[in-house]
């Protein structure tokens, strides 16, 4: 038998203890309390302004970016996760010019030498025209 200068204690059978208790607003049958203040990240989404430009691309316009082709989406060029809102920021492009402007609009009005900002924003004054907001 080996001795050991610090001998190890001797086991011990697990204590039960009793489950976790919850906490108020997580007990069964409570819906978790309301916020009472609006969103923390308010919303800037016009969605009368969306559906009036979606039914401008039905109708068959051409693309903003003045390629050629016809619009087939609406894009944003302000991405709406930097807080980008609807109104006066978006530009409706066809499929090429959308994926070469994604998150890049600046360089893309460079390369193309239009103003995507200028036509968003005329896009919302003829909106404005139209529908009298």
């Amino acid at each position: 038998m080996t001795v050991r200068a610090c001998p190890k204690p001797p086991l011990r059978p697990p204590r039960m203890s009793k489950p976790l208790k919850r906490s108020g607003w997580l007990a069964r049958g409570k819906p978790p309390k309301a916020r009472k203040q609006g969103s923390a990240f308010p919303k800037r989404r016009d969605r009368a302004f969306m559906a009036w430009l979606f039914e401008r691309l039905e109708g068959g316009v051409p693309c903003d970016a003045e390629c050629g082709r016809v619009a087939q989406q609406r894009a944003h060029l302000v991405p709406r996760g930097r807080g980008g809102a609807d109104l006066g920021n978006v530009a409706l492009l066809c499929l090429p010019c959308h994926q070469a402007q994604e998150k890049q609009t600046e360089r893309f009005n460079a390369e193309r030498g239009v103003d995507l900002y200028r036509k968003a924003q005329g896009h919302a004054e003829r909106y404005g025209r139209e529908v009298g907001t």
